[in-house]
């Protein structure tokens, strides 16, 4: 890597990085665009009283990857668009997982404790989920942080027509819209009539 680090370090122990040596998680089912809003306040604050909680990266073959605290570096991001001085590194604890679906699970649980996820952020959990982790519905609703009963709604949705999901997670149709048209009899014919009004 080109920022050398030793193998040592205490995965405890805070350390700065540049920013653009880190890249975002490809697996964050979250889009920045959609939380603008929140990152906007995060920046707010970073600017008024620093970043008090360290963003957590995974040291990988490709480089440094976000596990936690996306929308605090995004902030710094703005931040260093505005040209503001002493933002172009970033507090990090580096962090070492076995596989991809463990480093899955803790992303996903770090994002659960989030207030602003909305049901399409919570689809593609669930969809991430089920492309990339052994899963269970139950194991799904601990570490998303739901019931059951909606991690089977999403699954349903998922499992059944792609086109139903895209139309979804594109806010075309709601959940309801969504489910009872993934698990009707007659979801091609409806897909159908709803893709030529769209046309």
């Amino acid at each position: 890597m080109a920022f050398d680090i030793m193998n040592s370090i205490d995965p405890r122990e805070v350390i700065k990085l540049p920013l653009e040596l880190i890249k975002p998680n490809k697996n964050n089912p979250y889009i920045k665009d959609e939380h603008l809003e929140k990152i906007i306040a995060i920046k707010a604050s970073i600017l008024d009283e620093g970043l008090n909680n360290p963003i957590v990266v995974e040291d990988t073959e490709d480089g440094y990857v976000i596990n936690k605290g996306h929308s605090r570096y995004y902030a710094y991001q703005l931040i260093n668009q505005e040209k503001i001085l002493g933002y172009e590194e970033i507090e990090c604890y580096i962090v070492h997982f076995d596989d991809e679906a463990t480093s899955l699970r803790s992303l996903m649980r770090d994002n659960a404790t989030q207030k602003e996820r909305t049901v399409q952020d919570k689809c593609r959990e669930v969809k991430l989920y089920l492309e990339k982790v052994i899963p269970t519905k139950q194991l799904i609703a601990n570490d998303l942080g739901m019931s059951a009963t909606a991690v089977q709604q999403l699954m349903s949705i998922i499992k059944n027509d792609n086109r139903v999901t895209e139309m979804f997670l594109n806010k075309k149709i709601n959940l309801q819209g969504a489910y009872m048209i993934a698990t009707s009899d007659y979801k091609d014919e409806v897909m159908e009539a709803m893709e030529k009004k769209t046309v």
